[in-house]
């Protein structure tokens, strides 16, 4: 039984690892979305800070220093909205050049929990025969083998 059961867990590690270029491909896509919303505000902003002669960080600390609540909480918003453009566009960038197999590590390291949860939510599964594809197959083949030989090993010692 628990020599079906690894091989159960090495199969789901290899589709694990299969779709992982879909996941991110589709996470690309949601922080593509939302990157071009926030460019949009970006560019409105500009435009009322042009249009009151100021700089668009004066135009933003304006409202951030202003000791009205309403109005210094509208700073806060939108210092919060101009950060994250920043940082979406920071990662949009690094996946554009980032080769197919530095996409996850560019992944890991961007990663925004609310774009996570958006893309897990409406997650789509695939499967493809490219050589982005085939090579994720090979390393999770290759991991599942590893997994698969540790649990055996400690099979035969006692020790699960």
């Amino acid at each position: 039984m628990r020599v079906f059961l690894t091989k159960i867990l090495g199969f789901l590690i290899i589709i694990l690892f299969l779709q992982m270029p879909f996941f991110i491909m589709q996470y690309m896509s949601h922080l593509e979305g939302h990157l071009a919303e926030l460019t949009l505000y970006r560019e409105e902003l500009l435009q009322l800070a042009k249009k009151n002669n100021l700089a668009l960080p004066d135009y933003v600390a304006h409202f951030h220093t202003n000791p009205d609540r309403v109005f210094s909480s509208q700073g806060a918003f939108m210092q919060n909205y101009l950060e994250r453009y920043e940082s979406f566009k920071e990662a949009w960038i690094a996946f554009q050049g980032a080769r197919p197999w530095g996409r996850p590590m560019v992944f890991l390291r961007y990663i925004d929990r609310k774009v996570f949860a958006e893309t897990t939510a409406s997650f789509q599964f695939g499967l493809s025969l490219s050589l982005e594809s085939l090579c994720y197959f090979a390393v999770g083949s290759l991991c599942s083998l590893f997994i698969y030989n540790i649990l055996r090993v400690r099979s035969k010692n006692g020790n699960v």
